[in-house]
């Protein structure tokens, strides 16, 4: 499966557009590194990168949400929270069982799958509801 950016994904909001393709960006590289069993560091480093960066995302919708009042604010942060749990049972199971095949699979279906499905509706709602709320204030850039 090839994890490539499609502008059908954007929620109209530059700052987040450019977020979600860093994201699949990396993800992308993460299932390039354990399909082609790279060594454990490389693995862990790129999984590592995906942990940081998606905390780094999440806290920056949160704070949109929060200044803009969103209010599916919440069921938004769980979701959340239901990717960064996936990502530990991944770290947990690269730690045990090391890089492989079946883990790369796993990780394009259960990570891609996830956030493909979490941009086109949680993340577009919350992009409609910035845009909106942004053509009152001006204060974000919107597509």
């Amino acid at each position: 499966m090839v994890l490539k950016w499609d502008e059908k994904l954007s929620v109209g909001v530059e700052a987040l557009d450019e977020q979600h393709k860093e994201l699949f960006q990396s993800l992308e590289e993460l299932v390039e590194a354990f399909q082609e069993s790279r060594q454990d560091k490389q693995v862990s480093e790129l999984i590592e990168f995906l942990d940081d960066y998606s905390l780094r995302h999440f806290r920056a919708e949160d704070d949109l949400m929060r200044l803009y009042g969103y209010p599916g604010s919440e069921h938004h942060r769980k979701e959340h929270q239901i990717f960064i749990s996936r990502l530990e049972n991944l770290k947990q199971d690269l730690a045990t069982k090391g890089p492989s095949h079946a883990l790369a699979s796993q990780a394009t279906h259960l990570l891609l799958k996830w956030i493909v499905s979490h941009i086109k509706n949680v993340d577009y709602e919350l992009g409609r509801y910035l845009k909106t709320a942004s053509a009152t204030t001006k204060s974000i850039q919107t597509k």
